[in-house]
């Protein structure tokens, strides 16, 4: 007799959960368009049950793609944190080596980001809007 596939419940700090059901929300919504993303989807991704993911995130799919998007811009706009001191060309040649390894890093957060002016959901959610 075979064991199911999916994964055992394991419990987390409300932190832990929130952030793996938003690294599973990022993920999905960095490889496709948020119109094709479910709260179904995201709790599959997620390994936990859809009410689940209405609990932190009661506003459903709107609520879940607003964070995963703000957080991942959050992210980026800290990697361009330039110090004041040091010559302008190695700030910004640090800044850029920022960039690329947040792009490296985090591709599908990225691809979320870059997805969020087309086809999403709300245009007023983004961050730079």
């Amino acid at each position: 007799m075979t064991s199911s596939a999916v994964p055992a419940y394991r419990r987390m700090s409300v932190e832990q959960r929130r952030s793996q059901l938003l690294a599973a929300a990022v993920d999905l919504f960095g490889h496709r368009r948020p119109d094709d993303v479910s709260v179904d989807d995201v709790a599959v991704a997620a390994g936990v049950s859809r009410p689940l993911v209405y609990r932190y995130f009661p506003g459903g799919k709107q609520q879940l793609y607003e964070a995963a998007v703000q957080g991942a811009a959050e992210e980026l706009t800290a990697r361009f944190a330039v110090p004041s001191e040091g010559p302008p060309t190695q700030r910004l040649s640090d800044a850029l080596d920022r960039y690329l390894a947040y792009v490296d890093e985090h591709d599908a957060a990225y691809g979320a980001l870059l997805r969020g002016g087309r086809g999403s959901l709300s245009p007023s959610c983004l961050p730079w809007r």
